[in-house]
């Protein structure tokens, strides 16, 4: 099993919201949002619009946006980890996709980490070590130290890969094999 960590392919369109108040909304994803979730309303910068469109358009690393095509090939796989939240992207329907899957999964003293002085907080992770019963049947999912980053399966970058979807990248941090 191969892990990832998820980031955006910048040689497609990003995204922003239309009222910056609308950051504040999306600051609370982690938890479970769909009961009273309205709708945000999101552009293509002008600086942007010339670049192809995406799969995923790049609005924050924590918070992976979904065409419908891609939405329909990952549903079943995600739906369990979390919420589709529906964004609009100059009127096209897109979805806003709140992982919810938190994974106590990092072994840190296995890991390479940078801590801060003051707090002894994880700063930065610079080499991942999972406990392997922890994530082996993860197929998306954030872990505690890192809240900011997105980790996937190889099962996810295989579905991504054979769907011909674009937008991501793929950083691999760890191979259990290896």
């Amino acid at each position: 099993m191969k892990i990832y960590v998820l980031d955006q392919d910048y040689s497609y369109q990003s995204i922003a919201p239309i009222k910056e108040q609308l950051f504040d909304q999306l600051e609370q994803l982690g938890k479970s949002l769909i009961k009273n979730w309205e709708s945000i309303e999101l552009k293509v910068p002008e600086s942007k619009k010339e670049f192809p469109r995406s799969d995923f358009p790049n609005l924050l690393t924590n918070v992976p946006v979904f065409s419908q095509k891609a939405k329909e090939c990952f549903y079943g796989l995600l739906r369990p980890l979390g919420e589709f939240l529906t964004v609009t992207i100059e009127n096209e329907d897109y979805y806003a996709y709140n992982l919810t899957n938190i994974i106590d999964g990092l072994d840190e003293e296995q890991s390479e980490v940078k801590r801060f002085v003051s707090s002894g907080r994880i700063m930065r992770i610079v080499k991942h070590e999972f406990v392997p019963e922890k994530v082996k049947e993860q197929i998306m999912f954030k872990i505690p130290q890192d809240p900011g980053s997105i980790y996937v399966s190889d099962l996810f970058v295989e579905k991504y890969n054979q769907h011909e979807l674009v937008g991501l990248k793929f950083r691999e941090i760890w191979n259990k094999n290896a």
